[in-house]
């Protein structure tokens, strides 16, 4: 695993377990998960996956990333291993296609196996309330420190859970994730997981009735110690948060302005907008706002911060762009360049009825533009900061992203016909501005170092890339 930090948040892990002594859930579970489905079943299902990754419409290229011969001999071998097995367990099969979909470079793409079980099992009532285990921590390697927990230092470096030593809970999860997960994981980007998805594979962890026993070393110590975190039921939220209040994570805003020491700095933590129109004005609101504001003010240092902008509609950062910059730019969707204004014209008027380009100032920012960015970085932000690279409209600040410059997006989802499992795919293929269709990051201009420790906790709980961003802007 890369040296690079990713966070491993575990407290909303709903450990899936009932509160008497009876293992019949668990082997009610592992009976699902095991689960045989003859070949004929299972060729359906792949040949249904391989369809998906293969479509090339909407300027979608399935090879992008894999070489097409050595996808259709990897889907040949699938095949023979399904013929020849005559049957296969849902497992078996999950990791089988899994290898498949992780060829093909979509860190959009997934088939989940965990959480549709887990949901399955808690529609049939198989067990009586799911457990959380507040505990979010940050990994490095094999190094683990706690970020929050009930009653454990922040800062120490958790060892083990219920015996289980990190390195093989570390294994644990990346066996579970889904496929696309397991790739981000194995790059040693920053993420985000939903444990109760993975709650099938981690009841190792529910060994104790009332609470998890670990062993960990306490910041500043040499000697590691035991001790207990409590579970808590999942209907005692309420009471298990004010238990909790260590927990320095705050829900950030979608989106946000301030001006720290002079320099601007515009937080976008999302793209999202609803399926009504009423999410596009409300951006279009902010931002024609904000620059009005800006230009009031005379602010000359702007910093976007993206860090931890996981992505959402592509419209959103061509409405930004067209109040940093009046170029033109070759879009996935026209094969004539278009002016920014023209482009935002087109997308906004497709999505919201009587749309008047006039009612907006558009006011442009005349001074020098910087962009944060992280591992966090995915999807439509990245493709916003592609295009800042790419047109020299501001300087990049930050970490490399585990997106690519060229990468797939506009995602749709359906159940496999047999096995029922979930499975997620791109639809669309946005090629660079820069030409670069080869699976590379965005590389920050000035780069961030992440040190020890110490930084593990401060990125996540004191806003540390921000923090040394300023630092940065402030020295120019």
């Amino acid at each position: 695993m890369s040296s690079r930090l990713f966070r491993l948040t575990i407290s909303t892990l709903a450990i899936i377990c009932t509160l008497s002594n009876s293992s019949r859930p668990q082997d009610s579970l592992d009976q699902q998960i095991n689960r045989r489905f003859s070949s004929s079943q299972l060729l359906a299902d792949l040949d249904f996956v391989v369809s998906k990754l293969s479509v090339k419409e909407y300027g979608r290229d399935p090879f992008a990333y894999v070489d097409k011969g050595a996808f259709e001999e990897a889907v040949d071998g699938a095949r023979r291993a399904i013929t020849k097995a005559d049957s296969m367990t849902l497992r078996q099969f999950f990791v089988l296609a899994g290898r498949i979909i992780a060829l093909v470079k979509d860190d959009h793409a997934s088939l989940q196996l965990s959480g549709y079980w887990a949901r399955k099992a808690i529609q049939g009532n198989m067990f009586a309330e799911p457990i959380l285990l507040p505990l979010t921590v940050a990994i490095r390697e094999s190094t683990c420190v706690v970020i929050a927990a009930s009653g454990i230092p922040v800062g120490s470096r958790l060892l083990s859970i219920n015996a289980m030593p990190i390195s093989a809970l570390i294994q644990l999860v990346l066996q579970s994730a889904s496929f696309s997960q397991l790739n981000a994981l194995r790059t040693g980007c920053i993420e985000y997981f939903d444990f109760p998805k993975y709650a099938i594979e981690l009841h190792a962890l529910a060994g104790l009735k009332d609470s998890v026993l670990v062993r960990y070393i306490p910041p500043g110590q040499p000697n590691d110690v035991i001790g207990f975190i409590p579970l808590f039921r999942y209907f005692d939220r309420p009471a298990y948060a004010k238990s909790f209040q260590v927990l320095p994570f705050k829900k950030k805003p979608i989106r946000a302005v301030r001006i720290i020491d002079s320099i601007a700095v515009i937080s976008l933590n999302s793209f999202r907008i609803g399926k009504d129109s009423t999410d596009t004005r409300e951006w279009l609101a902010f931002f024609d706002t904000t620059f009005k504001s800006l230009a009031e003010a005379k602010v000359s240092k702007l910093l976007i911060d993206v860090s931890e902008n996981g992505g959402g509609a592509e419209f959103i950062g061509h409405i930004l762009l067209n109040y940093l910059w009046s170029g033109k730019f070759k879009t996935t969707y026209y094969s004539d360049e278009l002016p920014i204004d023209s482009l935002v014209k087109i997308s906004v008027s497709s999505r919201v009825p009587g749309f008047r380009y006039g009612e907006y100032q558009w006011r442009p920012f005349r001074g020098k533009v910087y962009v944060l960015i992280s591992e966090r970085t995915f999807s439509s932000a990245a493709r916003f900061v592609d295009l800042v690279k790419s047109y020299n409209i501001g300087m990049i600040i930050g970490r490399k992203t585990r997106a690519f410059r060229s990468h797939y997006g506009e995602m749709a989802s359906a159940q496999l016909p047999n096995t029922s499992l979930p499975f997620t795919w791109s639809t669309k293929f946005f090629v660079s501005v820069s030409g670069d269709v080869k699976p590379h990051p965005i590389e920050p201009d000035v780069t961030i170092p992440i040190t020890g420790p110490e930084d593990m906790v401060k990125i996540l709980t004191e806003d540390l890339l921000l923090t040394r961003a300023l630092d940065v802007i402030r020295s120019r």
